[in-house]
């Protein structure tokens, strides 16, 4: 959502972050992240509401519940309900 929360989680999430799906539904997805990698998504997010298409994948550090590092590829985009935003993906 628009709060940083994790909304929605698949079975490839739980096994990249070591939690079930249901215990990252209401995750706030900064507790994942370094202080680089939030500067980075933070960058993301504002090209995204600025209206501009991310279709470059770009690398992201995550923490998992174990404490080890995974690096992911993303390529997010914006969320939007009646032409308001309301999520990334």
């Amino acid at each position: 959502d628009m709060r940083g929360r994790i909304t929605m989680a698949n079975r490839a999430c739980a096994e990249i972050t070591g939690y079930a799906p249901a215990e990252l539904v209401g995750m706030r997805v900064r507790g994942f992240l370094s202080e680089a990698a939030l500067d980075k998504a933070r960058q993301i997010r504002r090209r995204l509401l600025a209206g501009e298409t991310v279709s470059e994948p770009y690398e992201l550090e995550i923490i998992k519940r174990d404490g080890t590092a995974a690096l992911l590829w993303l390529t997010p985009s914006l969320i939007t309900s009646q032409g308001w935003p309301t999520g990334f993906q």
